[in-house]
């Protein structure tokens, strides 16, 4: 699956559980909207997916959810039957997803701004987890868009 996420330059990815990503800016949802898009299927942690804005579910992708105690699904099963799919959600979500192994490509957007950190909101460190940077792309408003595979 392909991991899709944004942090500030201190690699923080929300600022708190009820977090409504105001700070990551009007390029970086356009990013994430077109990805999501493009990707079709969206596989999103439950507290992500009660957050999301109404204009994502429109019809374009599809959303599975995954939630320990309820989901019918988990991650590896999610990943057997749509390896492709986008999957979104915070910094737990996405630990829990690279821990199972279940991501072989991330893409990381970085805002400048640097936010309060407290370690649980911290973005996980994808070298540490066998990932390289196989590209980078800046853009005018120096949101950095790096894209990382497992080597």
């Amino acid at each position: 699956m392909k991991a899709i996420y944004v942090r500030s330059y201190n690699r923080v990815m929300a600022t708190g559980p009820e977090d409504d990503m105001s700070w990551t800016g009007s390029l970086d949802k356009k990013l994430f909207r077109l990805l999501t898009t493009a990707l079709k299927i969206v596989i999103v942690s439950k507290n992500c997916k009660d957050h999301l804005p109404k204009c994502m579910f429109d019809g374009v992708r599809l959303f599975k959810s995954v939630d320990r105690q309820t989901s019918l699904y988990s991650l590896k099963d999610y990943n057997t039957l749509y390896p492709d799919a986008a999957l979104i959600g915070g910094p737990r979500f996405i630990r829990a997803a690279l821990d199972e192994g279940v991501i072989d490509t991330v893409i990381e957007t970085t805002i400048m701004d640097v936010l309060p950190s407290r370690p649980e909101y911290m973005a996980p460190d994808l070298k540490e987890k066998g990932f390289e940077k196989v590209a980078e792309i800046k853009f005018d408003d120096i949101t950095i868009v790096k894209i990382w595979e497992k080597t």
